[in-house]
């Protein structure tokens, strides 16, 4: 993340790169997005309109259909590979996970029995994320994110720490309570979570007065840093956009 930090200008010129890019899609590249919104219309009229369990079980067109696109994202995962002439470095890039992915669902179908097939099929979905490296707004997000790195790490050490305290804390605290919602670690775990979110399905809550202050603790903790990680992201976008505009004046 340190090797990221740059001057305003360079942070300039790489964000308005970033975003210029963003528009450079190849034809291989807009045909495999369109196969990802074919994927996702035939998901669901096999799923929503057919109701068929599984690809081998509805209308063969959905079968072969599947195939196709699977062929093709094996052949976009290997050429990709290639054209960078089989670096070892391409297995950190994005592109080569996202590739990976995209082809995973149709090979593990293989391998799991018809009754799982239905779980293979939503993974499908996941192909919807060979749009997002041709989103300039997300590579900008990308690039707020790695400028902020050394107060996001904070916030995450600190949501960490509380939650860590939180799960073992009301754990403690409720589990010799009769009918008990927090019968083991996991229920806690997940009870945490929901509320350091800010989500508060409300279908756990502890019963003993410390173990409710340390839920509204817990609640509250996680409101405050919800709102610090947003204002921490948001002024790393301003500061880029300004950034900018500083760059783009002298040149006017």
């Amino acid at each position: 993340m340190e090797d990221l930090a740059k001057t305003p200008q360079s942070d300039a010129e790489h964000s308005r790169r970033l975003r210029s890019e963003g528009n450079l899609a190849t034809s291989r590249d807009r045909l495999s997005i369109y196969l990802a919104y074919l994927c996702v219309g035939l998901y669901f009229v096999e799923e929503g309109i057919i109701g068929s369990e599984h690809s081998l079980e509805g209308p063969p067109v959905f079968l072969w259909f599947e195939r196709a696109i699977a062929v093709f994202y094996s052949y976009e995962l290997v050429f990709r590979f290639k054209e960078t002439n089989w670096s070892v470095r391409h297995l950190r890039s994005v592109h080569f996970w996202i590739d990976l992915v995209a082809v995973c669902p149709f090979y593990v179908g293989f391998f799991v029995p018809p009754g799982q097939l239905h779980l293979v099929r939503t993974l499908r979905l996941l192909r919807l994320l060979k749009v997002l490296p041709f989103m300039p707004g997300v590579r900008l997000l990308t690039r707020a994110v790695v400028r902020s790195w050394p107060q996001v790490r904070t916030l995450i050490a600190v949501e960490g720490i509380i939650v860590l305290f939180s799960t073992a804390a009301i754990y403690e605290c409720e589990r010799e309570v009769d009918g008990t919602a927090f019968s083991n670690l996991f229920d806690s775990i997940w009870f945490t979570a929901v509320t350091v979110t800010t989500v508060g399905y409300g279908d756990m809550t502890p019963q003993t007065i410390l173990g409710r202050s340390i839920a509204l603790l817990t609640f509250m903790t996680g409101l405050v840093l919800f709102a610090v990680f947003a204002g921490v992201i948001g002024s790393a976008i301003t500061d880029i956009l300004d950034d900018e505009i500083e760059v783009e004046e002298p040149r006017n």
